[in-house]
C-alpha cells in the first residue's frame, strides 16, 4: 500500500505536520510527501518537536496558550494550507478546542 492509497493524491498542497510523535516518524511521512511534490511545514510546541523536525519546514510556537487559535488561524492562511496531519487529539493544541480552522 502506498501513502496516496490512504491518504489520497497529496502532489501541489500545502500540508502541516502539527507536532507529532517522538521519533523520526513525521519526518519519514513529510519526506515521503516532498517526494509526491507537496510542500511541507511543522509547528512544534517544545523542544522535543524541534529537535526531531527538519529545521528547513520547522515554526515553533512559543505563545500562551491564549495566543494559539490566532497563531495556528493566520498560519493556515499563510501558508494556503490544504492538509493538517496530527499526533493525537487529546492535548489541546490538536484537539477541536485548540485547531479551530
Amino acid at each position: 500500500m502506498q501513502i496516496v492509497d490512504i491518504v489520497g493524491d497529496v502532489s501541489g498542497k500545502n500540508i502541516l505536520l502539527l507536532q507529532g510523535p517522538m521519533g523520526r516518524f513525521f519526518n519519514q511521512l513529510e519526506h515521503k510527501f516532498m517526494a509526491l511534490d507537496a510542500t511541507t511545514f511543522r509547528i512544534g510546541l517544545n523542544a522535543g518537536d524541534e529537535f526531531f523536525a527538519d529545521a528547513r519546514h520547522f515554526t515553533p510556537f512559543r505563545g500562551r496558550i491564549e495566543e494559539w487559535k490566532s497563531f495556528i488561524s493566520e498560519f493556515y492562511i499563510q501558508h494556503s494550507i490544504d492538509m493538517i496531519f496530527v499526533f493525537g487529539d487529546c492535548r489541546f493544541y490538536q484537539s477541536d478546542k485548540g485547531v479551530c480552522i
